[in-house]
């Protein structure tokens, strides 16, 4: 006899084909010998077999038990119990039927309860991981801002460098934060070496695409030599220098024609051209924010020259402010003699390129200087360097750290100093004074009125990639580091 259970919960229907011994009944078999087909686990007799029956009489079969499976199930039982043949099985524990015994049904979603618990094993696995990726780059933020810099250049890990709030200022308070400086590589080395021969040289600076050896004459000059970083190929020689001055990615500028030279010892800009544009001689200045400055030979045309070598524009400047910031302005004379309050054109300069005409104005004295993302006014007012060129305070004193971007801007109310960074007040007028933290950097003036622009007073490379400062309040002195602008050098002409 076969034993039949049903789970609609699960929708699993089992079938056991060997059911425990039972004691034959005393009556007579009724018909023939049960039939078993092969392979077949399930015994029948055809004389008990309804279908056949049915069949020899031409009726339909028709199943006599309910329309579902439980009803079908509870009338054999009542069945069973009015012949009286049903019988007590020992428990046995149960065990999955071999696979040449047996089958079992299954339903097509065998998960339907256990399925959520994997999935949120998985989640909590895919959280784990992600919050252990999150610690480690928490943990490491530093040295994987290091090794951004080493590849793309510190100005671009400036950008992610928030200023951090001022603190208590610690024992020892270091003033600047050294940048990661490149290693020459051996082969490098050895071909230098053989070029040199028994020259005394002096590594001067190393780039990721340059080595630059410096050789001092007996009057103070350098003779200066450019090679390739990974090979050590010599690429120029250039004599009697006061310096060789890194100042943009992969350029170098000299006191000298060609003023800048690329990393391959090629010039970067066609000056035949540029003097034919300006009418004149013209003269080179360094490379600041990308961009360095084109003055013709008596100073009343300026315009600017960019890493790719071309002019940010055909137009030639009466006056114009360096790239110290993203923005700055220049002055274009119009040549207007009939409207005297137009006769020069104010325009916005972008880092990027652009050029934007701001408006028309009698004179080039609206603007003193700009510097930082301010720009300044003969009597004081104060700018953001934006194309509204909204006004922002009146001061009296400025003092502009241009490596770093900072403003230390006095009140001239309180006499209390704030300071800005990049064009946004970073903290609040209170402070009796602001000043880098004194170290072995030399800071260097160029004075315009009110204004003091200051800078790192060293041509070397690379230079810091951060300086910090005092603020001083009363008795108490807090500290706070700003990130460098660039690692170049910044020379202002």
């Amino acid at each position: 006899m076969n034993e039949y259970w049903s789970n609609e919960d699960d929708k699993k229907v089992s079938y056991v084909s060997e059911p425990p011994p039972r004691t034959p009944r005393s009556k007579p078999a009724r018909g023939p010998a049960p039939q078993r087909e092969d392979g077949d686990v399930f015994s029948y007799s055809p004389n008990l077999d309804p279908r056949q029956a049915d069949l020899q009489s031409g009726d339909p079969y028709r199943p006599q038990y309910g329309g579902d499976r439980s009803a079908f199930i509870s009338q054999q039982e009542n069945t069973g119990n009015q012949r009286g043949d049903r019988y007590e099985y020992p428990v046995q524990p149960q065990a999955p039927p071999p696979h040449h015994s047996g089958y079992q049904v299954h339903s097509e979603h065998p998960d339907d309860d256990g399925g959520h618990g994997n999935g949120w094993l998985k989640f909590w696995i895919i959280l784990l991981i992600l919050i252990l990726i999150a610690g480690g780059a928490y943990v490491f933020r530093f040295d994987i801002l290091k090794g951004i810099g080493n590849v793309f250049g510190d100005e671009v890990v400036a950008r992610f460098m928030p200023t951090p709030t001022p603190t208590e200022t610690p024992p020892e308070v270091p003033a600047y934060v050294p940048s990661a400086t490149l290693a020459m590589k051996s082969q490098a080395v050895k071909e230098i070496d053989d070029v040199t021969g028994d020259l005394d040289m002096n590594s001067y600076a190393v780039t990721d695409q340059n080595i630059i050896m410096s050789d001092e004459n007996p009057d103070g000059t350098y003779d200066y030599y450019l090679f390739d970083y990974d090979t050590g190929r010599l690429l120029g020689y250039y004599e009697g220098l006061a310096s060789m001055i890194p100042c943009g990615k992969n350029l170098f500028y000299i006191e000298e024609t060609p003023y800048l030279v690329t990393s391959r010892g090629f010039p970067l800009a066609d000056l035949e051209a540029l003097e034919r544009s300006a009418g004149s001689a013209v003269t080179l200045g360094p490379m600041v924010s990308g961009w360095a400055p084109v003055i013709n030979e008596d100073g009343t045309k300026r315009n600017y020259i960019g890493e790719n070598g071309e002019l940010i524009t055909s137009l030639w400047y009466a006056k114009a402010f360096p790239f110290t910031a993203e923005n700055t302005l220049a002055y274009v004379d119009t040549g207007n003699i009939t409207g005297t309050d137009n006769r020069y054109a104010l325009y916005l300069l972008s880092r990027d390129g652009t050029v934007k005409r701001l408006h028309y104005m009698a004179d080039t004295d609206g603007y003193l200087d700009t510097v930082c993302g301010m720009a300044f006014t003969p009597d004081g007012d104060m700018h953001t360097l934006t194309a509204e060129l909204p006004f922002v305070m009146k001061t009296d004193q400025v003092t502009a750290y241009i490596n770093c971007g900072a403003l230390a801007v006095r009140d001239p109310e309180t006499g209390l100093y704030g300071l800005f960074v990049d064009g946004e007040q970073q903290y609040p007028f209170e402070f009796d004074s602001i000043e880098p933290v004194p170290s072995d950097i030399a800071w260097t003036a160029q004075d315009n009125g009110y204004i003091s622009k200051q800078t790192v007073d060293s041509t070397a490379y690379p230079l810091p990639r951060s300086y910090s400062f005092i603020l001083r309040k009363g008795d108490i002195n807090q500290i706070v580091t700003i990130a460098a602008v660039s690692a170049f050098p910044i020379i202002l002409k």
